[in-house]
């Protein structure tokens, strides 16, 4: 039996962690499963979910328990409510609280790359492309513009530029097809 989503997490609903939360847990392990069961990875790859999603369920529990401490009634957490008042005024601050409540905060997202197809996109040079022939079947592959990049299908980068580019295929897209 397999839990994602809303029916794996238990959190206080104001910003909507836990649904965030919860769509990004199925959607990554979505595409891990689809390459699983069609054979084009193995159950290695189903591993990495909990490594993964874990840290960030514990982010979230972290923010919650946050939040339910402000609703606490008493003169400590008036006090409080109302530093945090002044401190959401600055936008900055917003920002980051905003990302944060909401769980789109994760540094490691390309939300500005297009992901058809649910998979992933190589952005790189001729050469980086070359490097995933035995992927291309699998992959989009695009002219990058700065470093290369490796997105996978729900919007993580696995792979920034330098070497190890055929470990996070063989990681993040399975085995390479023979030529």
């Amino acid at each position: 039996m397999l839990l994602a989503g809303d029916a794996a997490h238990i959190h206080w609903p104001a910003g909507g962690q836990g649904l965030n939360t919860g769509v990004q847990d199925a959607v990554n392990l979505g595409w891990k499963l689809a390459l699983v069961l069609s054979g084009q990875s193995t159950e290695e790859l189903l591993d990495t979910y909990e490594a993964e999603r874990r840290p960030v369920a514990a982010r979230v529990l972290h923010n919650t328990r946050a939040q339910t401490a402000l609703a606490r009634p008493g003169a400590h957490t008036d006090a409080l409510r109302e530093t945090m008042s002044s401190l959401i005024g600055c936008p900055d601050a917003n920002r980051q609280l905003a990302a944060m409540i909401t769980g789109l905060d994760l540094g490691h997202r390309a939300p500005d790359v297009p992901l058809p197809d649910a998979r992933p996109v190589l952005l790189g040079s001729a050469a980086d492309h070359a490097a995933a022939d035995g992927w291309a079947d699998r992959l989009h592959l695009r002219p990058g513009d700065g470093a290369a990049l490796l997105v996978r299908p729900d919007g993580y980068v696995a792979w920034a530029g330098g070497p190890g580019l055929a470990d996070a295929l063989h990681t993040w897209c399975g085995r390479p097809t023979p030529r």
